[in-house]
């Protein structure tokens, strides 16, 4: 009875004293130390804060104060006032949270594991998509997942816009497949490094042999790199 007791927020003395009490009726604090081995100043603590909760009454007879459980419908009672007040605070934590959320992150992902968990996200969370420097190896390395991500995108009918390195491999798949607006680079732009940029996040991706992601969520970071792009986008040609 003890563990159930615990899951439903009591701590472990509290527990070992209401269940004692449950079935013993009303007993003094020495019985109770005495019964379940207690330390003597961790059960009056216990005690108390079984009282604050509801749980036990206390009554004084022939100058000894006993103590007896409450009826255990009132946990019911408790653990819903608990639920009303989380309810009441959550709009506060919540904003707390989103604070939190919107500081600097940066994560590492690896392998091609790693690159599909990034174009993941990008599908969940894009409300627009700029990339520079796309090399079009993605379809190498995830030619089944690709096409499934460029519809994804497509769908979302977001602005999409493309800077494509001059080697670029897979250009008329992507060209005929993918709804953006598509320029090219210089011929003397060339890279295994392409930039993502999508919501508040840049994620700079290394087509290594073992492929490459960091993933960086910041506004201030994302709308630096928004600006080199809108940069490099104005003078560099359609295809």
């Amino acid at each position: 009875m003890s563990k159930i007791l615990e899951e439903l927020g009591l701590s472990q003395n509290e527990s070992k004293i209401y269940s004692y009490l449950l079935a013993s009726g009303s007993s003094t604090a020495g019985e109770i130390i005495n019964k379940i081995k207690i330390h003597r100043r961790n059960t009056y603590d216990a005690l108390a804060r079984l009282i604050d909760k509801g749980l036990l009454s206390e009554t004084i007879q022939d100058n000894k104060r006993y103590y007896e459980a409450t009826s255990p419908e009132y946990l019911i009672s408790l653990l819903q006032e608990k639920f009303e007040v989380a309810q009441h605070e959550l709009p506060s934590l919540m904003s707390v949270y989103e604070k939190s959320k919107s500081r600097q992150q940066v994560k590492v992902l690896q392998g091609v594991a790693g690159m599909r968990a990034c174009w993941e996200d990008m599908v969940r969370n894009a409300n627009y998509l700029y990339l520079l420097g796309a090399t079009g190896l993605q379809y190498e390395y995830l030619r089944v997942y690709t096409p499934k991500w460029v519809k994804a995108l497509n769908e979302k009918k977001i602005d999409m816009k493309v800077l494509w390195n001059s080697d670029a491999k897979h250009l008329d798949y992507f060209l005929k497949e993918w709804n953006v607006k598509s320029k090219k680079l210089p011929s003397n732009f060339i890279t295994r490094t392409q930039i993502f940029l999508y919501s508040n996040k840049s994620a700079i991706v290394i087509w290594s042999k073992e492929p490459l992601a960091i993933l960086i969520e910041s506004k201030e970071i994302t709308e630096g790199f928004k600006k080199y792009f809108q940069f490099i986008w104005k003078i560099s040609r359609r295809i």
